[in-house]
């Protein structure tokens, strides 16, 4: 075999073998595309080209969209709670909820298929709080849309859900 043909296959194996492992943490996306040796067959010369781009994907320190609307939710949800339990009603109320439709995950698996109708509930849940006329439907819209919540994150994103059960108005 001759040494631009191995240097190719060591080249070709050595890129599997990362595949193969499972890293302990998530590796956070280059800020500029990575480059790597690729082997040519012609005299021994290597040339640089880029890899593919990477989708973004947040690091530990970065919050996606879909994650810092969700603590948003949960801080006007609290605020709600508060003000109900002292049968004030709550007028504040959120104006982008609508992006969760589009929102960037922090994994893609936490926005898979079935979640655009849970969102949709949601949605209707948290109109329904905006919409209300008295403090008494105000709860029920609340709790209704604590219920959401909870039917959403059993199915994508369970860590959340004890915070989320803390919304829930007696």
């Amino acid at each position: 075999m001759n040494n631009s043909l191995r240097l190719a296959v060591g080249f070709a194996i050595a890129s599997l073998l990362p595949s193969c492992s499972t890293p302990s943490e998530p590796e956070a996306a280059p800020a500029t595309p990575a480059v790597e040796e690729v082997a040519v067959e012609r005299e021994n010369e290597t040339v640089k080209r880029p890899k593919k781009l990477q989708v973004w994907k947040p690091t530990k320190e970065e919050t996606s969209e879909l994650a810092q609307l969700m603590r948003d939710l949960h801080a006007n949800g609290m605020e709600r709670r508060a003000a109900l339990a002292k049968g004030e009603m709550d007028t504040h109320y959120l104006d982008n909820v609508v992006t969760m439709l589009t929102a960037t995950p922090t994994e893609a698996h936490m926005k898979g298929e079935g979640f655009t109708p849970h969102a949709q509930g949601f949605i209707a849940h948290y109109h329904e709080i905006t919409q209300a006329t008295t403090v008494e439907d105000q709860k029920q819209a609340h709790n209704a849309m604590v219920d959401a919540c909870i039917s959403c994150h059993s199915q994508f994103c369970q860590g959340p859900i004890p915070k989320i059960e803390k919304l829930y108005l007696k």
